[in-house]
């Protein structure tokens, strides 16, 4: 996990990293309290299968039981990930102007909100 960058978005720490510790994506506060964290991974099954490994091998040597990692391990509004396919600098550059643009700007809902997903709009 490596750190790309980190601005501030309306008093709101916004950290953007090229991989992902799982251990770490799943102990981030889910209040907010520690900002949003973006991480860009070529491939979500390879860190899977990494973090599955090296849990494997950890639970050995430090005994204890080994849970295997499902994806709802990281339930937390506060975590972006992106898979980029060797395109990590296409995604970050969009994902980032994307969150600088809507600075300041009010969003509201214009659908969906019945039917589980929500379609906003920009004010301009």
């Amino acid at each position: 996990m490596i750190l790309i960058s980190e601005i501030e978005v309306e008093g709101t720490k916004v950290k953007f990293y090229d991989g992902i510790d799982l251990d770490i994506a799943m102990k981030h506060p889910t209040d907010g309290s520690n900002g949003f964290i973006y991480c860009f991974v070529d491939s979500w099954v390879s860190e899977v299968k990494k973090h599955q490994r090296s849990s494997k091998i950890d639970s050995i040597l430090d005994e204890f039981e080994y849970k295997e990692f499902g994806s709802e391990d990281i339930n937390n509004n506060y975590i972006c990930i992106y898979q980029t396919n060797g395109d990590l600098e296409v995604v970050y550059n969009t994902i980032k102007e994307n969150i600088q643009q809507k600075l300041g700007k009010p969003w509201f809902v214009t659908s969906g909100i019945n039917r589980g997903n929500i379609t906003t709009q920009r004010i301009t």
